[in-house]
């Protein structure tokens, strides 16, 4: 678990609202970015320094999840290698879920996520309860 600066919950909410109509984009605006986006804006903790710039597609970020959690891995062992599961019913906003194969932040009852459908660009919500994994920031 990391540790969250003062403010964080409406330094959260300037974070959801400074990304909400951004298309998706690999690399630049995916679910991983979004995701490290928001535990920076709660934590000042960037999980994603370094790897900037370092893929421009689907196949590129399966690379980068590669190279970081082994020639197996998948997202969420990724994910699993900087912060603690929990069982979604005890996620909190601000906590890290799994819909599909894509990362969201938690926000309570739903999640935010960055939908990859050029018709209905930035983020939509999920119900949390629909995804089944979550890990606490």
């Amino acid at each position: 678990m990391t540790k969250k600066n003062e403010n964080w919950e409406n330094k959260l909410n300037e974070y959801i609202e400074s990304v909400r109509l951004i298309p998706f984009r690999w690399g630049q605006h995916d679910c991983v970015t979004f995701v490290c986006g928001g535990i920076l804006s709660m934590t000042g903790m960037d999980l994603f320094a370094g790897h900037d710039g370092t893929y421009r597609s689907k196949s590129g970020a399966t690379r980068l999840v590669k190279k970081l959690a082994g020639p197996s891995a998948c997202l969420v062992d990724a994910v699993n290698l900087y912060l603690p599961g929990v069982d979604v019913k005890l996620a909190q906003r601000g906590d890290v879920v799994i819909f599909a194969s894509g990362l969201g932040l938690c926000y309570g009852l739903n999640s935010f996520f960055i939908s990859d459908n050029n018709l209905q660009p930035g983020l939509v919500t999920v119900p949390t309860l629909s995804c089944p994994r979550a890990w606490r920031v």
